[in-house]
């Protein structure tokens, strides 16, 4: 075999191996959904502290580049969860808008309320919100201070750099009522 024969053959088959390469690439973000499903509260469980998820409204998701969506029970959750992964910039992150449920907002546009009067399932008082809620009004209605995701992520960091990934807001949704269920960040 000459080298010119030998070097057309390698040349073919990267070439056929590039091609079916980027036929499958195709294929698999076209199945990737287009962002978050419902939730499905008592049946859903929340991917970060396995809890079921209870209420849609505090709910969240993350969706890979491969189209897996992964679910949570509320914004502390995903907050966690955000941080532990990193910034890959791969995954897509979505939170319920407590005002109108079943609608999702981009996490990292959407605004939280922390400290609200209204109970979260992880025991937080962490709800989001639609950008364009007026933010004081927001602090008024809900009583509690207007936060951004990269503070709660930057806040679940270190939580999960000080070992302590889910704890307090676990503990925190026992203290509210929450129903865990197996977890393995259990006490």
């Amino acid at each position: 075999m000459t080298l010119r024969a030998f070097l057309t053959g390698v040349f073919a088959r990267h070439a056929l191996a590039a091609a079916i390469a980027a036929l499958l690439s195709v294929l698999v973000a076209g199945c990737a959904p287009a962002g978050p499903r419902a939730l499905v509260a008592g049946t859903d469980e929340c991917g970060y502290c396995r809890m079921t998820i209870s209420d849609v409204r505090f709910g969240a998701q993350a969706i890979a580049r491969t189209g897996k969506i992964t679910t949570f029970d509320a914004v502390e959750c995903l907050a966690g969860y955000a941080a532990a992964a990193g910034d890959s910039g791969t995954t897509r992150y979505f939170v319920a808008d407590f005002e109108h449920p079943g609608t999702w907002l981009p996490a990292d546009s959407a605004l939280y309320v922390s400290g609200a009067a209204v109970h979260s399932p992880m025991g937080r008082s962490l709800l989001a919100l639609a950008p364009h809620v007026d933010r004081a009004i927001a602090a008024r209605t809900y009583g509690g201070t207007v936060r951004d995701w990269a503070t709660l992520v930057a806040e679940a960091r270190g939580r999960v750099a000080g070992g302590d990934a889910v704890g307090d807001a676990h503990a925190a949704g026992h203290a509210h009522g929450g129903a865990h269920a197996h977890s393995p960040h259990a006490h």
